[in-house]
């Protein structure tokens, strides 16, 4: 394990906070006719956020939908196989305890023989979403979903229309597109870096059903993901985002956040960063905070506190800022394709738990040459960094708050050998 002699025994902390003013720094944003982002600042229902996987035996996840919501309307359009999924998604649901119905939505009239333009308006159908005590959205591309809850001008299908009574309601909102935008599937990260910014056609509006300063995403720890966050948070003045990882889900009740599942959920905040880009050179940011949470830890989404486990709190705190005992000769950080899967994970264990509080990620355009420029990732530990680890489990688990985050373009020619 890194940074083994870099650990003490946890005292009396419960909670670790860094309370920020909420400044929203809305940016002019580059897609005309955009609104400000957010629709509404709260809502009563509730809100489960799944990553982009989640497996059928996958209980702690399953288990705490069915717990919240005993009859589910499912929409699975967003997947590319909506009657496949959808009906593994709904034996799922039936096999924990809620009775769940798919309905016929696909952006494929082919898949159940009836198009989706009709389907969202027929009114049996949307009184099946209004009916239900919740709805599940089968994952997929946030693209083809759009078009099942929204119009080509950007107002709510009625059934969009029906899932936001239902929220606010009391139900229960499953994946789906709840903030108030995000991004399609597909989007090359080195373009946005390169640019500075995402393509329009490339952000979706979504139902609003969070605060209007929290950006959503699914699919946060894919490859490049984050360099794409990062860029369309700030072009469309996010202060806060929310990541979901593979088999995991943030269940989000009022202003309060619990991880469940194997994986973890990302926090960026950009609430104190300061961004920007220009030609030739690309996207710079500086400020950025990212934080780490996984199964059983909680944030209050209005102050920023993150309460870890008791197991982690019962099993060390991590103190940045020491060298360890097995790296005490390296006479650098670590050094990464950023891009490759895994990474970004690594480098905040790395900024927080490793020999130099900081490591460093790059990202280069394919078959780029000596002469060629990127983008490097620097990771670092700061005031304010804290993190917990148990290995009770059997597996590390981590808990990492505010690991500072800084983008700037970098020539190939002056990166390291990692």
């Amino acid at each position: 394990m890194p940074g083994t002699a870099a650990r003490r025994r946890m005292g009396s902390w419960t909670t670790v906070a860094r309370r920020a003013p909420v400044l929203l720094a809305v940016l002019l944003s580059l897609c005309s006719g955009w609104p400000r982002l957010g629709v509404s600042d709260s809502a009563p229902g509730t809100v489960i956020l799944v990553g982009d996987v989640l497996r059928f035996d996958q209980s702690n996840v399953w288990n705490r939908i069915t717990e919240r919501a005993a009859e589910l309307a499912i929409v699975a359009a967003a997947s590319d196989r909506p009657k496949l999924y959808g009906e593994f998604a709904r034996r799922a649901l039936q096999r924990h305890g809620a009775f769940a119905e798919l309905l016929p939505l696909a952006v494929d009239a082919a898949e159940f023989g009836i198009d989706h333009g009709r389907a969202v308006a027929d009114p049996a159908l949307v009184d099946k979403v209004r009916d239900a005590s919740g709805v599940f959205f089968v994952g997929g591309a946030p693209q083809r979903l759009a078009r099942v809850l929204f119009r080509a001008d950007g107002s709510p299908t009625p059934l969009g229309r029906a899932v936001a009574e239902l929220h606010a309601a009391g139900g229960v909102v499953v994946g789906g597109i709840p903030g108030s935008a995000g991004l399609f599937t597909g989007v090359d990260a080195m373009e946005a870096l390169a640019s500075g910014s995402v393509s329009c056609a490339q952000i979706h509006r979504g139902l609003g059903l969070l605060s209007k300063e929290w950006f959503v995403d699914q699919h946060v720890f894919s490859p490049g993901r984050l360099a794409e966050i990062l860029v369309a948070m700030h072009q469309l003045g996010a202060a806060y985002g929310i990541g979901i990882g593979t088999d995991t889900s943030a269940v989000i009740e009022g202003s309060e956040l619990e991880v469940v599942g194997d994986g973890g959920v990302l926090l960026v905040d950009l609430s104190a960063s300061r961004a920007g880009s220009g030609f030739p050179e690309g996207f710079r940011l500086a400020g950025a905070r990212l934080s780490y949470l996984e199964h059983g830890d909680r944030l209050d989404m209005s102050t920023l506190e993150v309460t870890p486990t008791a197991e982690k709190l019962d099993g060390f705190e991590i103190e940045f800022g020491g060298e360890s005992d097995q790296a005490a000769d390296q006479d650098r950080p670590v050094a990464v394709d950023f891009f490759a899967r895994g990474q970004l994970l690594r480098l905040m264990r790395e900024a927080i738990d490793g020999a130099r509080s900081e490591a460093f990620g790059y990202a280069f355009p394919d078959g780029a040459g000596a002469e060629d420029r990127g983008f490097r990732l620097r990771f670092h530990s700061m005031p304010g960094t804290m993190g917990w680890l148990s290995v009770e489990s059997g597996m590390e688990r981590y808990t990492i708050v505010n690991v500072g985050l800084e983008i700037s373009p970098v020539g190939r020619k002056d990166v390291p050998d990692s």
